[in-house]
């Protein structure tokens, strides 16, 4: 939607003579415009709330509905979901932010946890490294973690770690009983409770892996430690590493402020397709949306160039994917 047409649709709306198909518009668009200031500024600030509110609704409806509703329903289309959906994540996840860094409140472990639903999440921690959390599943660290002398998290359950190299701090992943020890690299850790084993898997890079009482050994790239909590040991296997992550693609995936470039290589990783950018720059613009396990590499490519101004074209062999900026005639 182009920005005239949203400000336009905006007017309409806080004259109250919006239809119900326009006010879908607006509530699903709001988002991509909020950073724009002369959107803004249409709108005062009970009305951004309504919006907000509505976009709240829309979402609870979607949720509260029963699979099989019997009798007629208006099914809002998924983009308009989609878009409300991560609105509302984006804006819970700020007012979050802006709770925990309020000097009232007192300093305690902060948490990120996947959605109980089947929802894997993307999400970067202060210092820059990126985690996909696998549903039901739980990370903590504390709230110094970003000025620390080490970096520490705490898993529960499972999680993809693509970690931010910084060679003066060590990145630990602690669990129940192993720990993860690495400066800049990216590996699988599954503790799930009530499994006996612990898996470590390294995609690139090389980490240390140890228990509570001794190191258990260095890991490279497609090399694996499963240790047995009961039995306190620990088997190294070569595997290929890819193999252990395909569970980052079988859920849907919300994707919290990620950059361009590191949903491409999410996407890259799961369809198999080279995806390069034309334009420099294009690749660090963030957004907040979710992607469906049930789509293809097309319908997600679309949806990710429609948040941020871009296109995409095929190579000529169609074997690999070019985004560049969309141009203005």
């Amino acid at each position: 939607m182009e920005k005239e047409y949203f400000i336009r649709l905006l007017h309409k709306y806080l004259n109250g003579e919006t239809t119900f198909e326009e006010d879908e518009l607006i509530i699903s668009y709001y988002n991509l415009f909020t950073n724009e200031p002369d959107v803004l500024a249409l709108l005062p600030d009970e009305k951004k709330e309504e919006i907000k509110t509505q976009i709240y609704s829309v979402v609870q409806r979607n949720i509260a509905k029963p699979q099989n509703q019997p009798g007629r329903v208006k099914v809002l289309p998924g983009w308009v979901i989609r878009v409300a959906a991560a609105s509302v994540l984006l804006f819970v996840s700020l007012k979050v932010f802006q709770i925990l860094n309020h000097k009232t409140i007192p300093k305690q472990n902060l948490s990120a946890q996947a959605a109980d639903k089947k929802q894997n999440r993307v999400f970067h921690l202060p210092d820059g490294s990126m985690v996909v959390l696998n549903y039901g599943s739980k990370l903590t660290f504390a709230p110094g973690f970003d000025n620390s002398a080490t970096r520490e998290v705490y898993l529960e359950g499972q999680a993809f770690f693509d970690i931010h190299h910084d060679p003066s701090r060590q990145f630990i992943v602690h669990t129940d009983k192993v720990s993860v020890t690495v400066l800049g690299t990216a590996f699988n850790v599954k503790a799930v409770k009530g499994e006996q084993d612990i898996t470590v898997t390294v995609a690139r890079g090389k980490v240390k892996v140890s228990d509570q009482n001794k190191t258990l050994d260095l890991l490279r790239p497609d090399q694996q430690i499963v240790y047995d909590r009961l039995k306190g040991n620990a088997v190294k296997n070569i595997i290929h590493a890819g193999d252990f992550l395909q569970w980052k693609d079988q859920e849907d995936l919300v994707i919290e402020n990620v950059t361009f470039e590191e949903t491409a290589k999410l996407l890259e990783d799961k369809f198999k397709v080279p995806i390069s950018f034309e334009d420099p720059g294009l690749e660090n613009s963030s957004f907040t949306t979710v992607l469906l396990k049930s789509e293809n590499l097309e319908q997600i490519i679309k949806i990710i160039c429609d948040f941020n101004g871009a296109v995409w074209r095929y190579n000529k062999d169609k074997t690999a994917i070019i985004i560049s900026k969309k141009r203005v005639p």
